[in-house]
């Protein structure tokens, strides 16, 4: 009998697919950390592009009728203040990949589409060629750089939405008016917020009248109203009613220095439906002036030192700067400059040149918001310094529905999935 054939040794292999796995192994790993950083590039430029076009959009809610070139300034000048992987934008990173209809680009040296029509920005960022993102070992197989583009669409909507930190302030139509009494100031709506016989063609909103827009950023004195206020709203006109918020005074105190949704203020949350003011809600008035509790809450809202409003601002728009941008001095020091502060409120405003209010609790429905920067509380007695900021009507003459959007601003701007 043939003896059996002797197995085959098999000794040796290890090393060769130990070697095999390394590579595969390594070339996984490159993949991985290449495209963990290409994700991280378009990211930020994501970010970029955000920035920007939310910048672009800000224009149209201090300026219905901004130029075209002011806008897309604004948002080239905000998106370059961004990186991508820190390296800083440039005027060339705001290539324009895509430049067809609904939205071309107005100019192509900065890639930004503004659509005054439906008060629209997008802005679009590429580093593209040479100019991509730069790899590390997927050079191995020729891919040097890699391209990364995007885009950001803002939009700045014509009609008021509504806040969840609505101030419990009900601002008169006629707030801003220097006519001695209410009847003066609306007679023809001269120096009222809003005229309900001009509106916007596309949207049915009031648009806020040539009186106000000169008003932008003017000082005035905001004083209460109450149970001594005689018949027919014939007193000064830059009054306000107090809100009751569901819970008194001291909610109403609350309010004013913190947000509907702070469970410290114990809102009664029937009163605004999901903690919001809606165009067209019914608003209650308190009872009686609440002069007292409006000192303690402005005090608390404004704290010391307060932000004061910076004395580089416009008394009022001239021509040749239609859109200002609005800043406040930090704490009282002007070399730390801010768009926002703690003491810009919003508050709804009634027409009360069509509404006219009885003393004591009573709904009335609001027809849109306005803006002011608290000064200051002067005295105990209720009275207000601001300036006026801005204003935006709801999306009829009486304000029978609220606007699209939702924002804490006077005009909410949101980012959109662009055309």
């Amino acid at each position: 009998m043939r003896a059996g054939r002797r197995p085959r040794r098999e000794r040796g292999m290890t090393l060769p697919l130990v070697a095999v796995f390394i590579v595969v192994l390594f070339a996984f790993a490159a993949l991985a950390i290449d495209v963990g950083i290409l994700y991280t590039a378009r990211t930020s430029a994501q970010h970029a592009a955000d920035a920007g076009a939310l910048a672009g959009a800000y224009v149209f809610r201090n300026s219905p009728n901004p130029a075209v070139a002011t806008v897309a300034n604004s948002a080239v000048s905000t998106a370059v203040q961004n990186k991508i992987l820190g390296q800083s934008l440039t005027v060339a990173d705001f290539g324009a990949p895509l430049t067809a209809s609904p939205c071309p680009v107005n100019n192509a040296s900065t890639a930004v589409c503004v659509d005054s029509t439906n008060r629209r920005v997008t802005v679009y960022i590429a580093r593209t060629g040479a100019a991509g993102i730069g790899t590390f070992f997927a050079r191995a197989i020729g891919w040097n750089a890699v391209g990364v583009t995007t885009r950001a669409t803002a939009e700045a909507s014509s009609q008021a939405g509504g806040t969840h930190c609505l101030k419990p302030f009900f601002i008169a139509n006629t707030a801003l008016a220097s006519a001695p009494t209410i009847s003066a100031a609306c007679a023809a709506y001269q120096q009222t917020m809003f005229n309900p016989n001009v509106t916007d063609p596309n949207t049915g909103a009031p648009l806020l009248t040539n009186y106000a827009q000169t008003m932008r950023g003017t000082d005035i004195t905001l004083r209460p109203v109450g149970q001594s206020q005689t018949p027919n709203n014939s007193g000064v006109p830059s009054q306000y009613y107090s809100l009751d918020f569901g819970n008194g005074a001291n909610t109403y105190s609350c309010a004013i220095s913190h947000c509907l949704n702070d469970p410290a203020c114990n809102v009664d949350t029937s009163v605004l439906q999901n903690f919001t003011g809606s165009c067209g809600d019914l608003l209650n008035t308190e009872n009686g002036k609440m002069k007292q509790k409006t000192y303690v809450g402005v005090s608390d809202l404004i704290g010391t030192p307060a932000d004061i409003w910076s004395p580089d601002n416009p008394t009022t728009p001239v021509p040749t700067n239609p859109s200002p941008d609005f800043e406040y001095c930090y704490q009282g020091n002007c070399s730390q400059l801010r768009d926002t502060s703690q003491s810009l409120i919003t508050a709804p405003v009634w027409d009360n040149c069509n509404s006219s209010l009885d003393p004591g609790k009573q709904p009335v429905p609001f027809v849109g918001f306005a803006e002011f920067f608290i000064d200051n509380v002067p005295d105990s007695q209720g009275n207000i310094t601001a300036h006026f900021v801005n204003a935006s009507s709801c999306g009829t003459a009486q304000g029978a529905g609220p606007g699209p959007g939702t924002g804490p601003a006077a005009i909410p701007i949101r980012l959109i999935q662009g055309p």
